[in-house]
C-alpha cells in the first residue's frame, strides 16, 4: 500500500528552469565531424546544483577542441542546452545492453578538463569579472569561467544587473543564459555598442 519513487525513467533533467532532454544534446554532437559518439550527464554538486558535461569518443586520433564543441553546439543548440565541460574518453562506459552508462560517467569526476584560467583582457572584461567576483564571493574569475559553474543562479544575475547599471552597463538575465562566460558576454556587449 505504499509508493515508492524512483525518479524518471527518460533522460530528461531540469537545468535553471529548463527541461533539457540529454538525448537532443547527443544528436547534436554526433554531428561533429570529429565525434564519433557521445554521452550527456547533468550530475549534482555539492550545493546542489546541476550543470551539463559531455563525455565525447573523437572520430580521428586526436580529441575535438572543446571551444570548438562548444561553437558548434551554440550554433544549433539553444545556448542552455550547450554544456559547459567536456571530457574526450578513448571509449564510453555501456550497459549490458550496449547503451551509454550514465550511472557510471555521472560518477566520474570531469576535472581532467578544467578551463584553464584566462584573465580579463579588456576594461569591460576586467569590470564583469570584478562584478562576478564580488557577487559570487570568490577570489578570481576567468573570462572563459562558466558562470553558473562558479555557483551563479538567477539571485546572483539580478545583483550583477544592478552593480553594472551603476558601472553604466546594461545587461538582461537572458544574457547570462545566452552568454555564459565573460568572454561571450563581453563581445556581445561590444557587438551591441557597434
Amino acid at each position: 500500500g505504499s509508493i515508492e519513487l524512483h525518479g524518471r525513467l527518460d533522460d530528461q533533467v531540469k537545468i535553471h528552469g529548463f527541461r533539457i532532454e540529454l538525448g537532443e544534446i547527443e544528436a547534436a554532437l554526433n554531428r561533429h565531424p570529429a565525434v564519433r559518439a557521445s554521452a550527456v550527464v547533468a550530475p549534482s554538486r555539492p550545493d546542489g546544483a546541476r550543470s551539463l558535461v559531455a563525455y565525447v569518443v573523437p572520430a580521428g586520433a586526436q580529441a575535438p577542441d572543446r571551444r570548438e564543441l562548444h561553437a558548434f553546439l551554440r550554433g544549433v543548440l539553444p545556448a542552455y542546452m550547450v554544456p559547459a565541460v567536456y571530457v574526450s574518453l578513448d571509449e564510453l562506459p555501456l550497459t549490458p545492453a550496449g547503451k551509454a552508462d550514465r550511472r557510471r560517467l555521472a560518477a566520474a569526476q570531469p576535472a581532467s578538463d578544467a578551463v584553464e584560467f584566462v584573465p580579463p583582457q579588456t576594461p569591460l572584461e576586467r569590470t564583469l569579472a570584478a562584478l562576478y567576483a564580488q557577487v559570487l564571493g570568490i577570489a578570481q574569475v576567468g573570462i572563459h569561467d562558466n558562470f553558473f559553474d562558479l555557483g551563479g543562479g538567477s539571485i546572483q544575475i539580478l545583483e550583477i544587473i544592478v552593480r553594472a547599471q551603476a558601472d553604466g552597463i546594461q545587461l538582461t538575465p537572458d544574457a547570462f543564459f545566452e552568454y555564459q562566460t565573460i568572454a561571450e558576454l563581453a563581445e556581445s556587449l561590444a557587438g551591441a555598442a557597434v
